[in-house]
């Protein structure tokens, strides 16, 4: 890869020795661009620059950079190059250069996007709960078993009338014929009188019980979410 030879032009007699540097500065970048070491030849144009500020080190410099893979500040110092001297001897192979170079970093940095991790979307808030409707077999049940508790209770009603009523005939007199009969039937009225009261009483309490745990449960999501309510005002 060339690079534009340097024509130090100064002041007659009021800077040979400036010039005498520059130009060594100048064959020593040379040197180094050649052999390879673009970090030192950028050094030594820098400083052929300074002492001497010719348009040619800035092609130069940019070469340099261009080989040292330094896109960004090749296409930087091409550019310096052209505004100094648009038609100079490096102008179309800096243009050219100005090109594609510029296209390959468009190319790193969309890759470099591509490869950039993406955001995590936003979790979607979970839906509300749906309010419980349990209870309702409690419910039920217990209706069922108090229904049953009142059929005994009935029946314990019942027996316990009949009961009574053998007893009123028994001791109005006279004693009938099959007397034994009475007694025996009073007896058993009364004993099934007892029985269906102690167990339709047992089941109209055990209905009532589950009737209440069903609509506790029943009431118990609304006050589950009143609770959150109140606690997020905090």
């Amino acid at each position: 890869m060339r690079v534009i030879a340097l024509i130090v032009c100064l002041v007659p007699a009021a800077a040979f020795a400036q010039e005498d540097e520059a130009r060594a500065h100048y064959l020593l970048g040379k040197q180094h661009h050649d052999a390879g070491e673009y970090a030192a030849a950028i050094a030594e144009f820098q400083e052929a620059y300074r002492l001497a500020p010719a348009p040619q080190l800035w092609f130069n410099i940019a070469q340099a950079y261009r080989l040292q893979g330094d896109k960004a500040n090749a296409v930087d110092y091409y550019r310096k190059y052209l505004d100094a001297e648009p038609e100079g001897d490096g102008a179309g192979e800096a243009k050219e250069n100005i090109v594609n170079l510029t296209r390959e970093l468009e190319e790193e940095r969309r890759k470099a996007d591509q490869s950039r991790p993406q955001p995590k979307p936003e979790p979607k808030p979970l839906p509300p709960d749906e309010p419980r409707r349990g209870g309702g077999t409690l419910r039920w049940t217990g209706i069922g078993v108090m229904a049953l508790g009142g059929v005994a209770l009935g029946g314990a009603v019942y027996f316990g009338l009949h009961a009574r009523s053998l007893d009123s005939e028994l001791s109005s007199g006279p004693y009938p014929a099959d007397l034994q009969d009475k007694i025996d039937e009073g007896n058993a009225s009364e004993r099934n009188a007892i029985i269906l009261g102690i167990a339709g009483g047992a089941a109209v309490v055990t209905g009532a019980t589950l009737y209440f745990l069903g609509v506790r449960a029943a009431v118990a999501p609304s006050a589950d979410r009143a609770g959150v309510v109140i606690t997020g005002t905090f």
